[in-house]
């Protein structure tokens, strides 16, 4: 279900990146996970789980195209290399993501263990302002 959540989720926003910046679409699929956690964390059923996993999944799934366009554009190396950053980075987070919550479900409970989700979508809440004001910075003083 997770899946086909993050793959309608990247279907969805392919579509509106056409029209829409990558930063406000980021955003957006931010807030989706952070708004589909609390669903997560509060279902004692299927219906209310199976509706937190689709909305935090649609909005999970955009992430990585998304920030990795945005890595690309601010980067100063070539695209490939940018790439590469990119995917090291995201390597390391798809084995310790999934270890540090699965460690923290079997230490105290699931739903501290999913926790996670709605604390590093905040995280990546808190990059992307600053990468925006770092862009604006940019900007104004002419790099």
């Amino acid at each position: 279900m997770l899946y086909a959540a993050a793959l309608a989720g990247r279907l969805l926003l392919s579509r509106l990146a056409r029209r829409i910046a990558a930063e406000p679409l980021l955003v957006s699929a931010l807030l989706l996970a952070v708004v589909g956690a609390p669903l997560l964390l509060i279902a004692h059923g299927p219906v209310l789980g199976i509706a937190g996993i689709v909305v935090t999944g649609i909005g999970m799934g955009a992430t990585f195209p998304l920030t990795s366009s945005l890595h690309v554009q601010a980067s100063s190396i070539s695209a490939d290399a940018a790439m590469g950053q990119v995917l090291a980075v995201a390597a390391i987070g798809q084995i310790a993501g999934p270890l540090a919550t699965g460690i923290l479900a079997q230490v105290a409970d699931l739903r501290v263990g999913l926790l996670m989700l709605p604390a590093l979508s905040a995280l990546g809440l808190v990059a992307l302002a600053l990468h925006h004001r770092n862009v604006q910075h940019h900007r104004t003083v002419g790099f």
